[in-house]
């Protein structure tokens, strides 16, 4: 088989899940050869943790590296231009973490470099990838549902509540929630609709990690640490994840504490917030991303004028209901999920690496990612005028 030479550009979270399925499971259909971390020591780090491979000091330096063939962009969502630009003037095929970029004007530069280049550029949405958006796509495009008048879409995150210690808490660097989170939801909904939004409305709050003066800068130092119930240990969970030295850096690579308070923090997104969409055909959506929630999942319900489709992706079940004769089909999707991002991860470097080889058109482009970003930069700017609906 032949292996696809790599180059990585960020070793945070998301670099070191790539890095391990390219150096672990997918090692006969990638072959990592080098990283680049804006922080040497972390970069230095994971290619230790996957078997030792290049460190590079700059971008320039991996998409120079006549070596590598295609470049991974794992940074920080505010950084994802200059190296997808460059690695595509260099020739080099690119898969980009969602979000595309945090403004169109940087979409559009990506977007302009692919275009002039005759390398591939991939759009990392890899929600679209999952089995249970993909069943969900064959049934509407089926035809089953008739006519769709109406779709409600969410998102509850458990672990969501790690962004009010993480970057994603402030816009400078993601976005905000309605950027660095839910383009994946936004660009899952214009996947299985086939449809875009024309305008849209939003409104979200900041409900519970709000400053409270009980509490301290970061969980090490915190007075009530032992009954709060959002205290982190961090070294003791590092130590259980094997990710001790992401944890341990990440004051000298971020700025701030691994373990800053999740309710002090300085933010300036929300933890809870509701859209709603309406598309071209007079198609109504509802969408809501909460991260105060028990349970980690997303759903979705789409009714049409001959049926309904309702599906529970925590629970790997969607269900279809036909209208006039009650009649139900449910599919079960567990075994087909297995895998990182219930599935997804393993198939769209799959895919990844066959559009490589094979010069294929992605599943999903730039193009979808502006999309994306797009509606997310619309819904912000909705709830920043008070639930104004804004043209998409």
């Amino acid at each position: 088989m032949t292996r696809l030479k790599v180059g990585l550009i960020g070793a945070g979270q998301r670099g070191h899940s790539i890095a391990r399925q390219c150096a672990g499971e997918k090692s006969d259909q990638f072959e990592l050869v080098g990283i680049h971390d804006v922080f040497r020591p972390r970069g230095e780090w994971l290619a230790g943790q996957c078997g030792g491979c290049a460190v590079y000091d700059s971008i320039d330096a991996v998409v120079g590296d006549p070596r590598v063939e295609a470049v991974f962009v794992a940074t920080c969502d505010s950084q994802h231009v200059q190296p997808a630009v460059r690695a595509l003037a260099a020739g080099k095929h690119v898969y980009c973490e969602k979000p595309l970029a945090l403004t169109l004007e940087d979409c559009d530069a990506i977007i302009a470099a692919a275009r002039a280049s005759r390398a591939v550029f991939y759009m990392g949405l890899n929600l679209r990838w999952a089995p249970f958006a993909e069943t969900a796509r064959e049934v509407i495009d089926s035809g089953a549902l008739g006519a769709i008048h109406t779709a409600h879409f969410s998102e509850t995150y458990f672990e969501g509540r790690s962004y009010f210690r993480r970057w994603n808490r402030l816009r400078r660097f993601g976005g905000g929630l309605w950027v660095t989170k839910a383009t994946h939801d936004f660009d899952n909904m214009r996947f299985l609709l086939g449809r875009n939004p024309v305008r849209v409305a939003g409104r979200s709050n900041l409900f519970h990690y709000k400053p409270d003066p009980r509490r301290g800068a970061r969980c090490s130092q915190c007075d009530v640490a032992k009954e709060c119930p959002d205290y982190w240990d961090w070294k003791a969970d590092s130590d259980e994840k094997g990710k001790g030295f992401l944890w341990e850096t990440s004051e000298q690579a971020r700025g701030f504490p691994a373990d800053i308070c999740l309710y002090n923090s300085d933010k300036d997104t929300f933890d809870h917030g509701v859209a709603m969409l309406e598309f071209e055909s007079g198609l109504l959506a509802t969408y809501n991303l909460s991260v105060v929630c028990a349970r980690t999942t997303r759903t979705l319900h789409v009714q049409g004028d001959r049926g309904e489709l309702e599906g529970d992706l925590g629970r790997e079940r969607l269900t279809f209901s036909e209208r006039f004769t009650h009649a139900r089909r449910t599919w079960d999707l567990r075994q087909q999920a297995a895998g990182a991002h219930h599935g997804a991860d393993t198939r769209i470097l799959e895919d990844f690496r066959r559009c490589v080889l094979e010069s294929a058109a992605p599943r999903a482009t730039g193009d979808d990612g502006r999309w994306a970003v797009r509606i997310g930069l619309a819904v912000r700017d909705s709830c920043d005028r008070d639930g104004e609906w804004v043209e998409v």
